[in-house]
């Protein structure tokens, strides 16, 4: 039986030069090299078409993780690409409003049964944000439950302040409470959530 294996050398550069000027090496957690085979599997990709990306030693794989499902028609898809590429030439952020995002809204709307409205936010934690404010404001309740990662949010990364910091075993590996109030934890406060393991 035959071993594959492929040199990862520039990767690990690479990484241990990120750890010098980068807090935890990367900005999301499911980047890190400690979630995979740290000093054996790529930390760094050059490119990436369909399913496959080439890591930058030139090795080929499969990107099994898909971005994390944010891919979900593959790297670098054609008619993603030039819809893209149209919306940049005619500039990509505006002071006032697009109507393509009342196309998309409608689209979602459509697409999704049970869509009635849609907002927009700048990014995933801003968008976890909004979703817990409006759960407790259609609910009129406090707590949240919630598994995996959500942001870095006050009221989220309390959940990290639940466990003995002598054990070294937060729900969330990495994302240490540091600058969290600790009030955020619980009662009274109103940012109390509840972990479930995923």
């Amino acid at each position: 039986m035959s071993q594959l294996t492929h040199d990862v050398t520039r990767s690990n550069e690479l990484y241990k030069r990120a750890g010098e000027i980068i807090p935890g090496w990367t900005q999301l957690i499911s980047r890190r090299a400690s979630q995979f085979a740290n000093g054996i599997s790529p930390t760094y990709a050059q490119r990436a078409k369909g399913s496959r990306f080439i890591d930058v030693d030139g090795n080929e794989y499969i990107d099994w993780v898909n971005a994390v499902g944010a891919i979900i028609l593959g790297h670098a898809d054609p008619v993603v690409d030039t819809a893209v590429k149209d919306q940049i030439d005619r500039g990509s952020l505006y002071t006032l409003n697009g109507p393509v995002e009342i196309e998309l809204a409608e689209e979602l709307i459509e697409t999704i049964p049970s869509a009635e409205m849609v907002r927009y936010t700048k990014g995933g934690g801003e968008a976890c944000a909004v979703a817990a404010r409006i759960a407790r404001g259609t609910t009129g309740k406090d707590k949240i439950v919630f598994c995996g990662y959500h942001g870095w949010h006050d009221w989220y990364q309390a959940a990290n302040y639940g466990v003995d910091p002598e054990s070294g075993e937060y729900p969330f590996a990495g994302i240490e409470p540091i600058g969290v109030p600790k009030h955020s934890l619980g009662p009274p406060s109103p940012l109390f959530m509840v972990t479930l393991p995923c």
